[in-house]
């Protein structure tokens, strides 16, 4: 009976290969290493919807600041002389929307929420849409842009808010 186990020990250390014992531990330090880089993308991915919201939020600023400066000069102006300026008003108003409502898109993505699921946008842009909606309600009905701009996200975001 005992030469049976020996034999069948034998016979197991004689196939044996360093690399069996090997392998697996080398399997485990590569699944540690694609861990460690997935947790690097996912990091770089929520740097980059950060500097894509910045990017919209400095260029809804640029704009605002354009339109203002626009607004203030057609108000300023006589009414005869405001067809110089009521283009680059238009221009600028539907500038401005625009890129409020870009960042009305980017903020209700699927792509953003799961980015940044423990953060509240709305103690951060709650007065920007809700300037910009009130700037639309005011201007709209001046302007020709009335039915050339829609805020349809900017609308959903503040009743969601609301």
């Amino acid at each position: 009976m005992f030469d049976f186990y020996r034999d069948c020990i034998f016979e197991v250390s004689s196939n044996f290969n360093w690399y069996q014992l090997i392998a697996p531990f080398v399997a485990l330090i590569a699944i540690l290493i694609s861990v460690w880089n997935l947790n690097i993308v996912k990091r770089n991915q929520k740097i980059q919807a950060h500097i894509s919201i910045l990017s919209i939020q400095k260029d809804i600023d640029d704009r605002q600041i354009k339109f203002n400066i626009i607004n203030k000069k057609y108000s300023e102006i006589k009414y005869n002389d405001r067809e110089k300026y009521s283009d680059e008003l238009d221009d600028s108003f539907k500038q401005y929307l625009t890129s409020v409502e870009r960042l009305g898109v980017l903020l209700r993505t699927e792509y953003v929420k799961k980015q940044f699921d423990d953060k509240t946008w709305k103690d951060e842009y709650f007065t920007l849409f809700n300037d910009a909606k009130n700037i639309y309600d005011s201007f709209a009905n001046n302007l020709i842009l009335k039915h050339s701009v829609k805020i349809k996200n900017i609308d959903e975001i503040l009743k969601s808010w609301i």
